[in-house]
């Protein structure tokens, strides 16, 4: 289990910089700057052993996320899909019966 007890900066903070580091393959030291803007003096080195330490917390948080937003894509697609193909269906089925009806027209005149 992670623990973040005694930790000088909250949760919030530490996992935002985290991620920021992981996800947008930024250097320690740029990281460092972005967190001077909204005043947060904090050392590259300090962000390099958050890193270590939450980076397998924040790889499984966001790897789940991913999965449930590719889950509920799947199951639109497929649904999307199936809805067209009822669709599509409904269409072939009309224009059968527009054929028939053309052609028994055709057969008695």
């Amino acid at each position: 289990m992670v623990s973040f007890k005694w930790k000088h900066f909250k949760r919030d903070i530490i996992l935002m910089l985290v991620r920021w580091y992981l996800g947008y393959s930024l250097s320690y030291r740029d990281v460092e700057e972005l967190a001077l803007e909204p005043g947060l003096k904090v050392d590259h080195s300090t962000i390099h052993r958050w890193v270590v330490e939450y980076s397998v917390l924040s790889r499984n948080f966001f790897r789940l996320r991913v999965e449930k937003l590719r889950a509920i894509l799947c199951r639109k697609s497929i649904k999307l899909l199936k809805d067209r193909l009822v669709s599509g269906l409904q269409i072939l089925s009309f224009s059968k019966d527009m054929v028939e009806f053309n052609s028994s027209q055709c057969s008695l005149g």
